[in-house]
């Protein structure tokens, strides 16, 4: 969640009154770059990836429609009513800050007075005001071809793997077709994890901290440099995209490499042994507050830029203790609705 909310946290792409209203200095243009569109990038694959795994772990090569019945039964209330719902709460929380004199320039997600039935019903299904739910809407999509997936893995393996992968390769989408993403992307590391599951492999082999080591610092310099070409006026897109891939691949298996690492750090801090149930809390709930508490911060704080630098550190932080505080706060006064909107996930996971 760390990584998600540091993805979040750009400055440059705040708008005030519909217009963009940061011009952060080069070093920290390239600093919010490297760290939200490089190191973090790896977060959202992985949990695509990491969703795929999951799906196949008890059933393996064994698929049955019952079995997927049943699945699609639990995606419905685990994926689509919170979407729904905290989709709907979006739209509540941006017309209540319209509603308000102060706050109305800094919330202009939508006019409420040009906003048509069939434009709220956009936003409210495809185009949410808490915009991490499109990370949401893809797995539903992804359950719903499920099948799709699932076969062609099973009996082409490793060559339905590299026709996505080609697809995501060779064809940047999001420069070539701007507002429609088609995201193969998504798609691969999906079937990424499933091809994993379906023949039992394990993907968080063990390799020796030296060389993780060494594999971790060229990542970073790749990022370094891929950053450095982004950054540039005259920037190919392709040159980047290209760029962008193999970081994320390569990011995605030195992370599943470090899995020892990583739990022996968490096993040793209690505090996030104790609130790992309320990651899906986090994720729903750290936006639109991390927006929200950005601008107000701005208005504070004034734009200089190691006020912007403070804002674009903090404000991830404070996004993410108020998601988990506002999920403990739901799960102990209101606890029906905490359930609901998290797909009943702490009871499954206690």
């Amino acid at each position: 969640m760390i990584f998600v909310a540091f993805i979040h946290s750009y400055n440059l792409n705040v708008q005030i009154g519909g217009l963009n209203y940061l011009e952060p200095p080069y070093w920290l243009r390239f600093l919010e770059s490297f760290i939200s569109d490089g190191v973090c990038r790896v977060a959202v694959p992985m949990f695509f990836a990491i969703s795929g795994y999951l799906a196949c772990e008890k059933i393996g090569e064994n698929f049955t429609w019952a079995w997927y019945g049943n699945l699609l039964k639990k995606k419905f209330f685990s994926l689509l009513i919170p979407y729904l719902l905290v989709s709907a709460f979006g739209i509540l929380l941006v017309v209540v800050l319209q509603l308000i004199p102060f706050s109305r320039p800094y919330f202009n997600n939508f006019s409420l007075e040009n906003t048509t039935l069939n434009k709220w019903i956009w936003i409210w299904l495809i185009s949410p005001v808490p915009f991490q739910l499109w990370f949401v809407r893809f797995l539903i999509l992804h359950f719903l071809v499920f099948p799709f997936f699932y076969y062609p893995i099973k009996y082409f393996k490793i060559m339905f793997l590299m026709l996505l992968f080609a697809f995501w390769f060779y064809i940047p989408w999001q420069q070539l077709t701007g507002l429609i993403k088609i995201e193969f992307e998504s798609a691969f590391f999906f079937c990424l994890g499933l091809f994993f599951s379906i023949f039992g492999l394990d993907p968080c082999i063990k390799i020796k901290n030296s060389v993780l080591g060494v594999l971790f610092f060229a990542w970073i310099v790749w990022i370094f440099y891929r950053t450095g070409s982004y950054m540039k006026i005259d920037f190919n897109p392709y040159h980047v995209h290209y760029h962008i891939v193999g970081i994320t691949f390569s990011g995605l298996f030195i992370f599943w490499w470090s899995y020892d690492f990583f739990q022996k750090f968490v096993e040793k801090n209690h505090w996030i042994t104790a609130n790992s149930t309320y990651s899906f809390g986090i994720f729903l709930f750290h936006e639109p507050f991390l927006t929200i508490i950005k601008k107000i911060m701005i208005r504070v704080l004034g734009t200089s830029t190691y006020s912007l630098l403070f804002i674009y550190i903090s404000t991830p932080v404070i996004a993410i203790l108020f998601g988990l505080y506002f999920s403990k706060f739901l799960q102990t006064y209101l606890h029906a609705a905490y359930l609901v909107l998290t797909g009943s996930r702490s009871e499954k996971t206690g």
